[in-house]
């Protein structure tokens, strides 16, 4: 079963993306950027799926420690976003990224084609 960590603000969001989720991964849960980096110290998933838009860092700041973090630099991110502007994940260091209104159908399917190419 594949480990994700997924990083959202919003508790509510959290909540709901994570019971779509924990059917068919692992899932642990961090609310900030200082949780990513506190949960990274101790623990290696499979992949971050994180929101893009938090109040102390955005991810591409986020990512962009992770890649300049020698233990961490290759775990694999994609972006929730729930902006409806066009996020260039590749170019911050990501793989790709969902927006949060398509929903669980998209979601699932994106984590599905993701870990089928690995």
């Amino acid at each position: 079963m594949y480990h994700i960590l997924l990083v959202d603000d919003d508790s509510d969001m959290l909540a709901i993306e994570t019971g779509w989720l924990k059917k068919e991964y692992m899932v642990d849960t961090a609310a900030s950027a200082a949780g990513v980096f506190s949960f990274l110290e101790h623990c290696t998933p499979d992949l971050i799926l994180m929101d893009y838009r938090m109040p102390d860092m955005n991810g591409a700041e986020i990512v962009n420690s992770i890649r300049n973090d020698i233990k961490n630099n290759d775990i694999p991110v994609i972006f929730l976003s729930g902006a409806e502007d066009d996020i260039a994940p590749e170019s911050m260091g990501a793989y790709g990224f969902v927006r949060k209104s398509e929903g669980r159908k998209a979601l699932l399917s994106t984590l599905d084609l993701f870990f089928r190419s690995r």
